[in-house]
């Protein structure tokens, strides 16, 4: 299950990422507000929050790594070239 969601969350842009990222963020610093109110039932929601942004961020970071496909396909056809030369 965890691996299916983790394969949806791949297909995702950054920007689709970044955005969720953001909306648990807020969710998260909602919690603590309603944890120091004691209004909190379902504490281990806090951790799971904080997962999920971290799995987030890698990904989007693991995106940007990820050199695209048209950039590779022109530099190997530039060192082809170059090497006919």
């Amino acid at each position: 299950m965890a691996k299916k969601r983790l394969e949806d969350l791949r297909t995702r842009t950054a920007d689709e990422m970044s955005a969720s990222v953001i909306g648990l963020k807020k969710e998260l610093m909602e919690m603590r507000f309603a944890a120091v109110a004691g209004e909190v039932k379902d504490t281990d929601r806090k951790g799971r929050l904080r997962r999920q942004i971290a799995v987030l961020k890698t990904l989007i970071k693991e995106k940007a790594a990820q050199p695209k496909k048209e950039t590779v396909k022109k530099k190997a056809v530039e060192k082809t070239a170059k090497s006919k030369e």
